[in-house]
């Protein structure tokens, strides 16, 4: 089965049954069938797995939480961009006239920079350098500029896309933008390194209400989020959450 780089957590398919391989392949096999014929984008509904959408609505549930909270939301890995255009857009409808909360994208957009060898699940076959590297960044620019001329006050930028090692342009980020508030912190690097510097930096620019959402921890494939995770809070014992029905995304709020 060709591989799959969907945009939820089981990127490498070992948590997959039979019958789930089975299904994606039909829903491949059905969009291609029918691309041609409808709007695929329009009518998403007929073409989404049960999973990924569960994925989705866990985030828009998320995003909910944080609207009455000051600060601009920050993704720290986005990979193909279709959660990060989805905050964008969220935040496009509900939030309009929010002119300085900005949807905040930091991605290598090649793939893991680097990996830490005692950190990191170096056992995972994954866990390599430049895995994740199929970011079509053209694309995502693209559908960000088709955005800004479908929103109100779309004369101010709203979608901020950071390329780099997070490592590197997150201090300088911050640097430059003294201003800067964040109310969703959504850490999606996978690895150990990227996520400590997000928490390090990050959490003095969020108050009380903010949430720190994660999407890897508890997960042995990934645990380097986990160590950064476990170095950051094991000792004031956060209140961590999940959804009933998202197996992979957990946050706390501030």
């Amino acid at each position: 089965m060709k591989k799959i780089h969907a945009p939820y957590t089981l990127k490498d398919g070992l948590k997959l049954s039979k019958s789930d391989k089975y299904a994606i392949d039909e829903f491949e096999n059905f969009y291609k069938k029918n691309k041609n014929i409808i709007n695929a984008s329009e009518t998403f509904p007929l073409f989404i797995r049960r999973q990924s959408l569960s994925y989705y609505l866990a985030k828009y549930e998320l995003y909910k939480k944080t609207l009455d909270i000051k600060g601009s939301i920050v993704e720290c890995g986005s990979h193909l961009g279709s959660s990060l255009l989805l905050f964008a857009k969220l935040a496009s409808i509900f939030e309009p006239y929010q002119i300085d909360k900005k949807v905040v994208s930091f991605d290598t957009f090649t793939g893991f920079p680097s990996i830490d060898k005692k950190k990191d699940n170096i056992k995972h076959k994954y866990t390599k350098k430049n895995y994740l590297n199929n970011s079509n960044l053209d694309l995502i620019k693209n559908s960000i500029k088709i955005l800004d001329k479908n929103r109100f006050n779309n004369h101010i930028n709203k979608v901020e896309l950071v390329k780099g090692d997070a490592t590197k342009t997150i201090p300088k980020y911050l640097k430059e933008n003294k201003h800067c508030l964040v109310s969703l912190l959504y850490l999606d690097f996978d690895i150990y390194k990227p996520t400590k510097i997000a928490l390090d930096h990050f959490l003095p620019r969020m108050s009380k209400g903010a949430l720190v959402v994660f999407d890897e921890l508890n997960d042995k494939r990934w645990y380097g989020e986990t160590v950064a995770y476990l170095e950051k809070f094991a000792k004031s014992k956060v209140k961590l959450k999940q959804f009933n029905f998202e197996p992979h995304i957990s946050y706390f709020e501030i």
